[in-house]
This record gives C-alpha cells, structure tokens and sequence, in this order.
C-alpha cells in the first residue's frame, strides 16, 4: 500500500527564515520526499510543524488527489516498483495526455493501408500533411485545433500554396495548388 502527504521537514529551514514543503511518498514501508515549489514562514505553521494557511492547504491538496489518482491507477503495477521509481512515476510529465494529430494520422493511415484500405488511407494523409503545413510542423497538438483556427485553416486551404512531399519513390518533389 502507498500513502502519500504533505510535511514540513524542521532540519530543512533556508536562510530566509522558510520551509520548503515536500510531500512524504510511502511504499512498502519505504520513504521519499517528492519537492515542491511550495514554502511556508513560521507563521504560516503550526507548533507540530503542519501547513495551517488554508489557501496553501487547498493548493497542495489538488496535487495529493492528482498522485493519489495516479496511484490508483497504478494498482495492480505498484508491486513491480520500489519507491524511488514509484515517485518518479508520479512526478513524470504525462506523455499520453497531448494527442499529436499527426502523429496518429499517420499510424492510422499505416494500419488502414496494412489492412488494404488505400482509398480510405490516402484522404486521410493529405488532411495530416495540409495540417502540418499550416501549422508549419509536424507535430500538431490537439488541443491546437479549435472553432477559432477553424476558418483561418479554410482560408488556407483555399489560396495558393506550394509545398514538397516525397512520391512514391522517396524522391522528394514540389507541388502547388491553385
């Protein structure tokens, strides 16, 4: 079973008179403090060294909930990590929770052609290549794609452009549309 809770450590006082705040990760009996970015004067703690600042409580406990969320997810996986790797774990950016359009275009697009799918495939690659042209990268968010954009992408789809793709050789070749 793993916990995790704020503490303010004593021996940990900065030269500003502040504490940092850390949070106490416990897992199969084994410590690690995760830092934060949070810090506290003496006033805003109680004698037995605990957070009293209301508004500081309710900020850090948006974060406890969030890597009690992860931990929840990891049930069945806790087993295999000890807790060092378990506090990385929490604290690691989140890869899967931005989408790159372009990049799922395009393993869809391979697994529709896989499936002998080309008429369907193809329409598909030309919508993810215009994207990343328009956006001027091939890595293209999701959340980048909104009723605002919308119009401006038409727009551009409209007027004139000129682009290189590679054919069906690999050689790489101009295009233009009018």
């Amino acid at each position: 079973m793993s916990t995790i809770k704020e503490v303010v450590l004593k021996h940990h006082k900065k030269e500003d008179g502040t504490y940092n705040i850390k949070y106490r990760l416990t897992h199969n009996r084994k410590i690690t403090y995760i830092n934060t970015n949070h810090f506290v004067g003496e006033k805003q703690l109680k004698k037995d060294f605990t957070v009293k600042d209301k508004f500081l409580l309710s900020v850090i406990s948006t974060y406890i909930a969030k890597y009690r969320m992860k931990l929840l997810e990891l049930d069945s996986l806790l087993i295999h990590f000890d807790v060092k790797q378990l506090a990385n774990r929490l604290t690691q950016q989140d890869e899967n929770s931005v989408i790159d359009v372009i990049a799922f275009a395009k393993q869809y697009v391979s697994d529709l052609i896989e499936q002998g799918r080309k008429g369907t495939a193809y329409p598909i690659l030309t919508v993810a290549n215009s994207l990343g042209d328009y956006f001027g990268s091939q890595k293209v968010e999701i959340d980048r794609i909104n009723s605002i954009m919308l119009p401006d992408y038409e727009r551009y789809l409209r007027k004139e452009r000129k682009f290189k793709r590679k054919n069906q050789f690999g050689k790489e070749v101009n295009y233009g549309i009018k």
